[in-house]
């Protein structure tokens, strides 16, 4: 079985089109983010990676080895209510919701410019270290592109 990742072309324009769907008008099924909070909580996180963006850290041991696998190296579904870095929590700086339609923009421009990154050598993100699964891949980053914006998606439906 192959693992979806933002390598294919196929899951580039699926995630694309989700994105794009993102409306202010949409319920969220749990967790607490809101539409423009998890729009702006994911732009966040795609800048934080393209621009090697200072964060906190929760890692250790065993977030960088059996969650990380579990994570990125499985078909499971990332569960429900799982805390996210300070950074990304919807009201910090860069995660406050501002003009929907705006924000929205902000979110695919920081989408291309991840997909955009080239796989070695400069402005390559292989290699970084992720604040909780420790030093990626590019398909493991590619991978955790996917699943985390899925992951929101599915939050609100789509």
């Amino acid at each position: 079985m192959q693992l979806a990742s933002l390598e294919e072309r196929s899951r580039q324009v699926e995630v694309r089109t989700r994105l794009t769907g993102f409306g202010p008008q949409l319920e969220r099924r749990w967790g607490t983010l809101t539409p423009g909070g998890a729009v702006c909580h994911l732009a966040c996180a795609y800048e934080m990676v393209v621009d090697d963006a200072p964060c906190s850290e929760r890692t250790g041991p065993l977030q960088r080895t059996a969650l990380r696998w579990v994570a990125l190296h499985t078909p499971l579904r990332w569960p429900q209510g799982v805390s996210t870095l300070p950074e990304l929590v919807e009201g910090a700086p860069g995660v406050r919701p501002q003009e929907f339609a705006g924000d929205r923009t902000r979110l695919l421009a920081a989408f291309d410019r991840f997909l955009a990154a080239p796989r070695s050598g400069e402005g390559s993100f292989a290699g970084r270290a992720h604040p909780i699964f420790g030093p990626l891949t590019y398909w493991e980053w590619m991978r955790w592109g996917y699943l985390h914006a899925d992951h929101h998606l599915r939050q609100f439906g789509l």
